[in-house]
């Protein structure tokens, strides 16, 4: 496996895992569960959201090198 196919393969991971309407459906699973479960899959949303972003980031900075 390639580099680019292993950065193509976790953007479309990402991508899919971590859609709006997923997310949205996974935190509204969790409030049935109590509300530190709730917060606990919300801050965990958040950060894979901003490592999302990160990926993206990196993957176009080193199309531009």
């Amino acid at each position: 496996m390639s580099k680019e196919e292993l950065i193509n393969g976790l953007k479309k991971m990402y991508i899919e895992f971590y859609s709006i309407a997923y997310t949205i459906k996974r935190i509204i699973r969790s409030l049935k569960i109590g509300i530190y479960p709730f917060f606990m899959i919300f801050a965990r949303n958040i950060v894979a959201n901003m490592n999302a972003r990160r990926l993206f980031v990196i993957k176009t900075n080193t199309d531009k090198n």
